[in-house]
């Protein structure tokens, strides 16, 4: 007998590429659990709890074609590698959850939590309900708070942090605020129209939360051993690869940002930047500054 979870994550894994009948919907759950019966007020139950959740696109009905689908304008709440990262299709995942709806003690998951989650729901309202939203803000550089009010238009993953994205009154097209340091916030009456803004492009080029400065030609060397990592697991989708006799190079075209900076810091004993010079003087100076910090 499945959990209500795994019916409800199976319901949105059939919707995603298709719109699905009720009638085609209870069906295939039927099937695929090999259910004796699956009622329509388990199936309305199931819909609400899907609808509820602030990590499920919402289920609405289609009028003129009779038939069920994912409220498109949510799926870009999340992004696709996001959506599959918290287990909405997973379906190996969904067999190992257990008649109490518990994973399988054979599945050993990361001990890192999720930050800013107790948000979601409410920035989820607010973004489909488009409504202005207002909270503190403490800013890590400064060691500052500030109130900021703001209009919603996305929620975005990156290493277990939550972020909103969201526009201001400053003209920037938008700005990134990580959830974990919000605080007191509040949904306001006010709402505000919408804009086309474009969020795939600024992070196309980029890596991680910041999307400043321009996309560059980055060559970078590691050994052997690290580069087989890499090969296995991309930097970034622009990764060319050249495998050297004793070494593994690697290019990028990306944004030199602080989140690239940092990722390329974790492979420090055995990465070797071949150009921009600019790049290298730059993680020299790190790596001096860190010498000195180390050297007593």
């Amino acid at each position: 007998m499945p959990t209500p979870l795994q019916r409800q994550h199976y319901i949105v894994s059939l919707l995603k590429n298709r719109n699905v009948s009720k009638e085609e919907l209870m069906g295939k759950i039927v099937d695929y659990f090999d259910l004796d019966s699956y009622s329509e007020s388990t199936f309305e139950r199931d819909k609400s709890v899907i609808n509820a959740n602030p990590l499920f696109p919402s289920v609405v009905f289609n009028r003129r074609e009779n038939a069920y689908s994912l409220c498109r304008d949510e799926l870009y709440l999340l992004s696709q590698a996001e959506l599959y990262y918290l287990i909405l299709e997973n379906d190996f995942l969904l067999s190992s959850i257990n008649k109490n709806g518990l994973l399988s003690d054979a599945i050993i998951f990361e001990t890192r939590k999720f930050t800013g989650t107790e948000c979601l729901s409410v920035l989820r309202k607010a973004i489909e309900n488009q409504q202005e939203v207002s909270f503190d803000y403490f800013y890590y550089d400064s060691q500052e708070t500030k109130t900021k009010t703001v209009q919603p238009y996305r929620l975005k993953l990156k290493d277990f942090r939550w972020y909103l994205l969201a526009q201001d009154d400053s003209g920037v097209a938008f700005k990134s605020y990580g959830l974990e340091r919000i605080s007191n916030l509040e949904v306001l009456n006010q709402t505000f129209e919408a804009q086309d803004i474009d969020f795939d492009q600024p992070y196309h080029d980029a890596f991680g939360m910041f999307t400043d400065g321009d996309a560059k030609k980055i060559v970078l060397e590691f050994d052997r051993r690290d580069g087989n990592y890499l090969i296995s697991n991309p930097i970034h989708q622009s990764q060319k690869v050249t495998t050297l006799p004793d070494k593994v190079r690697i290019e990028l075209y990306i944004k030199p940002t602080l989140d690239l900076i940092m990722e390329l810091m974790k492979r420090t004993w055995s990465v070797k930047i071949i150009e921009p010079k600019l790049l290298r003087d730059q993680f020299v100076e790190y790596w001096k500054e860190a010498i000195k910090r180390n050297k007593d």
